[in-house]
């Protein structure tokens, strides 16, 4: 392994919803609190990131970047007012091709290039590949044994894993937990914090990376018992259905209701898209098609439901 990353990360998008002031201020609270790696997966993330790193030496610290394609880099390096990138994550829905990121690799505006996917046959053939030095995918305590099985796959190619998600979009609770079982098993978690009472609980596990011992482990299992068929990555193999719902975004319509900006959760596309929920016929396709047996069909009814109290609540078109 190169260590190209370290041992925890902070990710910017529940930042979207702070006043950038006060994004500026948790960065840097996270960098002195010893965090040594942050995420951007948009220019807007990005922009706040920097501004609370903005007095800091530029090589105490990396900088991990989510991106489309290559043409896009250079929005990244505007906004975090800098002159490369430490690892770039080619973000895309297939087609993983890095050429252009390895030419902007050669003249060192990229550190490492890495990829992001939600699918995990995806982060296995392309750790085997050999065409990535680091994965981003979604992982933390709720994975099942054919992620841990995947994990130990991409770790076997020298690829390194960015944990995203590392709370299960809320679900877990406990950042102790998370940090051990991560670390365990060799990822390096990016979480993504909203609060300083979040930043808080989580920096006590950076400099002090917790055991996952027998007391530890079992709290976890128990845990992973409740939660795990709450949990959606977001992989999309469920899809398409055949009543033209998009899946994957109403079954984390929880998790984005607690995360992410507000104003495209109430837009009048995305309400298009969560009434479609009505027109769920019980099919059970998705649930077929579901790789970790998630039961589909109640958590998009669960989470329509949760999405018109969030209407109402903030003023949406319902």
């Amino acid at each position: 392994m190169k260590n190209i990353l370290p041992a925890v990360g902070l990710g910017g998008t529940p930042m979207l919803r702070l006043e950038a002031s006060d994004a500026a201020s948790l960065a840097r609270e996270a960098f002195d609190g010893g965090i040594g790696l942050f995420h951007a997966d948009s220019i807007s993330a990005a922009e706040r990131m920097a501004a609370g790193l903005s007095d800091v030496d530029r090589s105490e610290y990396k900088l991990m970047a989510s991106v489309r394609s290559a043409d896009e880099l250079s929005d990244y390096l505007a906004a975090f007012a800098t002159d490369h990138i430490d690892i770039a994550l080619l973000a895309t829905d297939g087609g993983f091709d890095p050429s252009g990121l390895e030419e902007l690799k050669t003249i060192g505006r990229i550190g490492a290039i890495g990829l992001e996917t939600r699918r995990l046959s995806d982060a296995v053939r392309e750790a085997e590949r050999g065409a990535f030095e680091v994965i981003a995918m979604p992982l933390n305590c709720l994975a099942c044994d054919e992620e841990l099985e995947a994990v130990s796959r991409i770790r076997a190619c020298g690829v390194e894993i960015a944990a995203l998600e590392p709370m299960a979009g809320g679900l877990w609770q406990s950042p102790v937990g998370a940090v051990a079982f991560l670390r365990s098993i060799g990822a390096s978690p990016v979480f993504g914090v909203q609060y300083m009472w979040q930043l808080e609980q989580l920096l006590p596990t950076v400099k002090d990376v917790p055991a996952l011992d027998d007391e530890l482990w079992s709290e976890i299992h128990g845990e992973r018992s409740r939660l795990a068929a709450s949990y959606c990555r977001g992989c999309g193999e469920c899809m398409p259905c055949p009543a033209g719902i998009d899946l994957p975004l109403a079954a984390r319509m929880g998790q984005f209701i607690d995360s992410v900006e507000i104003e495209p959760l109430i837009s009048a596309d995305t309400e298009r898209k969560m009434r479609l929920v009505g027109r769920c016929v019980g099919c059970g396709r998705c649930m077929e098609a579901c790789r970790f047996h998630l039961p589909v069909r109640e958590l998009i009814r669960a989470n329509a439901e949760r999405y018109r109290e969030f209407l109402r609540e903030h003023g949406g078109l319902e």
